[in-house]
Formats: C-alpha cells, structure tokens, sequence
C-alpha cells in the first residue's frame, strides 16, 4: 500500500506526534493510564475447546482515552486547540468527500454545540486509532516512520469505496485434524483460529440471536470466504450486523455437506468480517474486525454444557469429502433435490426434538427419492433406499434391513404428523440388529449416506432414475 492522500497524510501525522509528545510526558510524570477492564485470555476445557475468561492481571493500556477534543476529567488532554489538529480539520472541511465521511453537514437537528462536538469526534479518532494502534506496535516512543503503514489502513477505509473483506464464521464445538488451512472451494477455506483473533472477535459486539457465549467462543477453527467487498463504512453507517448481508446460502451449503459426511452435530454461532489491508478501528495490537451477528445456526445440546464433551476430529480426508460434496451441491441446478434433501438434513440435526427431526428426514428422503406421483410413497421410498443403500452406498447395506426399517421411519412420521400418541411411543426407536436404535438417529443415517451416494451419481436426478438404472438393472440378466 501507498498513501494516496499526502496532504491528508501529514496533518494526521502531525496530529499523532503531538499526541507522543504529551503522553510521553504524561508517562514521565507517573501519571495514571487507563487499561482495559474486561480484557480477556484463553483458556482450554478438558475436551480441547477454547474458553475465554477475565484476565485480571492484564495490564492493556487504553492510550487513546487520554485524549479528546476537550480536555475533561476522565480525557486529560484536548486537541481541539493544537494547530496540527486544526490544519487537519481544515483539509477535513474544504474536501466534500471527507466532511461527507465525517459528518460535517450530517444531524441538521442536532444543536450547533453538538453537531460541532460530534465531527471533532469523528475527525479526531483518525489520529487517534493510529497513535494507540502505534504505540501498541512499537511502544510510546515510536518512530515517525512507524505511523505510515498503521495510517495507511485507515486511509484505506475511509478513502476506498469497495473494501476488500474475509467472511469468517467460526465453527462451533467441532475440531479439525489440520493445524493449518485446508481449502474447500475457490475463495472457500477452513483456516484455524489463532489466539489473537480469537480475543477480537470475542471483544467485538454481535447483533442478532441471543446466543450463548460460550458456544461462541468454543470454536478452533472457521469457515472463511475470501475475495468479498464491502461499502466503507462511516460512522453513521457501521456495518454487517444483520444475517441477510451475510452469503447464507454459501454458509450453510458447507455446513450442509460437513453433516452429511461426518454425521457430526455442528454448527455456527457467530459470523463476522475481518478487513483485509484495511481497518476502522484498532483494540490494542488485535487483528482488527468489523462488529458481526450472532446467529443460533447449532444444535441445542452444545448449550447444555457441549464444550464439555470430547468429540471426534474432522479428518483431511473427510474435508476432501466436503469439498467434493460442497461442490456438487453448488453446480445443482436450481430447486435441485440434492441441495433440498441436504438442506432439510441440516434442519433435522439442529431441531431441539424428535418430532420435528423426523418431519424434516422423510421431506428430505422424499426429496431425494421420490417422483411426481403419489401412490405408494412409502413402498417407493423404502425400496429405492433400500436399492441406493445396498448397491451405491459404500458399506453395502442389506436391502431387506433397510426396505423394513424406512416403512418403520414413515410410520413414526406418520404417526407424528396425525398426532397419534400410541404409535409415536412405540415407534420412536427400532431394533436394527441386536441394537435398539433411535429412529430419528437411524433416519439422519439413512438420508446421510444416500445423499453422499447419489451425489456421486449425478445422473440419477430422481426416483424414476432409481427405478431404471438402480432397481431394474439390478433385476437385468446378464448374458
């Protein structure tokens, strides 16, 4: 990066030495600093999990909060009346892009003294997110060079209209095998979260869901979507908290082919925007972040103490399943049956009970094998998957067990849907084996492994694809 406003560039610097100048007398003079109350370090639960605490003993200076446009009790230090500042506030005023951005014809019914005190603000911050973020880089005694590539950031943000961003979405009480970055598509990755943004995006605000926030932090790795933009904000404009800014679609189509190849419960807490070459605003020496949303996108066990609990990694070669799947599940076409069936899945596993769990595994086994007509539904759909599990699917399963247990699978969401409280107790589970298994548990297995298997076979858009080149191949008789 370059600066690409000088004059702009040497005012604001001004403005920082001045602010060195005065709070490296103030250090001197072993006068009090501000810290951060409700600073935070990370702490590991049994199972692995991250979990955020106070850190009392920390000792984060706020340098910023010595400074203001008028000095007051809690801001020692005014720089209204520093020429710098005021050479600053000129080239602010006589450049309609720049007292647009800040403010300076903004509030019309706010009162003068106000309007004028709100601008200073605004302007007054430029200088003063780059001397805190300069000092936390290189300590108070920093060098005049030190400020240009901090400044730079900022100018960026307030200068470049379409800013460069990565959306990260942490995954929530899941662990991954890979230390590093694992790629799912182009600009799709799976990167780990390291300490310090993990203690950004835990101090930035969240709009949305009420969440918890331990699930929130219980994350080791995140979903990041690379090469998006966003408008810059300004301070009355301060960015993405709301979850339709935020490419759901693209989102939850990962977390759709994650459950489907793993079987695991998993999910997202929180979505947030990470400036790439640019930043608003600085917290100390963190990564700086843009405030995100809150969103309850994981299963309800993981508040009820789920960081506690050990879990399986998430293995590279199944995050090669994932992307392949991811894949496929991009280039269906639109209303496809796949994406449906997979989507439905995902509603399954992050439903809080049996009863509506099982309402979305038939649609989804619906979905994805069965046709337009509606005799015999639940004939056509235990037969194809059985034929689908026994003959596409990789662990062969035995057509007769499978072709009973989805009459039994329909017969609970039928006794469900028609309210029939006998038939709902008595089918809730099934004897597979010499194993009694839930049928919610046995159905997400079910519509799991016939996902993957059809999304191998994208020709079978279908149940009547089943028909003819599952079913009656299968009963073909080979010279």
């Amino acid at each position: 990066m370059t600066v690409q406003n000088s004059e702009l560039f040497a005012a604001v610097k001004a403005v920082v030495l001045d602010a060195r100048a005065v709070v490296q007398e103030h250090l001197a003079a072993g006068k009090f600093v501000p810290t951060f109350s409700d600073w935070m370090k990370i702490d590991h639960f049994k199972s692995g999990f991250p979990h955020l605490v106070r850190d009392f003993d920390a000792k984060v200076f706020r340098f910023g909060e010595l400074l203001g446009p008028r000095p007051n009790t809690w801001t020692p230090y005014g720089y209204e009346d520093w020429e710098s500042f005021k050479e600053l506030l000129a080239i602010v005023e006589r450049d309609d892009r720049l007292g647009s951005y800040f403010g300076a014809h903004a509030q019309a019914n706010v009162p003068d003294n106000f309007k004028r005190l709100f601008f200073l603000i605004n302007v007054g911050e430029v200088p003063t997110q780059v001397f805190e973020r300069t000092v936390h880089l290189h300590g108070p005694d920093f060098r005049e060079e030190d400020i240009e590539p901090i400044y730079e950031e900022v100018e960026t943000a307030i200068l470049v209209e379409q800013l460069p961003i990565a959306i990260v979405v942490p995954i929530a009480l899941t662990h991954f095998e890979t230390p590093s970055v694992l790629p799912v598509a182009d600009n799709v990755v799976i990167a780990k979260l390291l300490d310090d943004l993990q203690l950004a995006r835990a101090r930035g605000s969240s709009s949305g869901a009420t969440v918890n926030q331990t699930v929130v932090n219980a994350a080791t790795h995140a979903l990041v979507l690379l090469g998006w933009q966003m408008t810059s904000p300004n301070p009355f404009q301060p960015g993405p908290s709301d979850m339709g800014w935020y490419p759901a679609e693209i989102i939850d189509r990962f977390f759709d082919a994650l459950r489907v190849v793993t079987g695991l419960e998993t999910g997202y807490a929180q979505a947030f925007v990470r400036p790439q070459g640019w930043a608003r605003s600085y917290t100390a020496d963190l990564p700086p972040v843009v405030n995100g949303i809150a969103v309850r996108r994981y299963p309800a066990p993981f508040e009820r103490y789920g960081w506690l609990d050990a879990r399986p990694p998430v293995t590279d070669d199944q995050i090669a399943e994932v992307a392949a799947l991811y894949t496929n599940l991009a280039n269906a076409p639109d209303g496809g049956t796949l994406p449906l069936a997979a989507g439905r899945l995902s509603d399954a596993m992050l439903r809080d009970n049996d009863r509506d769990s099982i309402l979305d595994l038939v649609i989804g086994l619906e979905a994805i094998l069965g046709d337009q007509t509606t005799t015999e539904v639940t004939h056509k759909l235990a037969l194809r998957a059985a034929a689908v599990l026994a003959r596409l699917d990789e662990q062969a399963a035995d057509p007769n067990q499978v072709f009973a247990a989805v009459k039994h699978i329909y017969g609970y969401r039928s006794a469900v849907a028609h309210g029939n409280a006998r038939n709902v107790a008595r089918k809730q589970s099934i004897q597979v084996g010499e194993q009694e298994i839930r049928t919610v548990d046995l159905a997400t297995t079910y519509l799991r492994r016939v996902i993957d298997a059809l999304a191998r076979r994208p020709e079978l858009a279908g149940g009547a694809d089943i028909d003819r080149h599952v079913i009656l191949d299968a009963l073909t008789v080979k010279e």
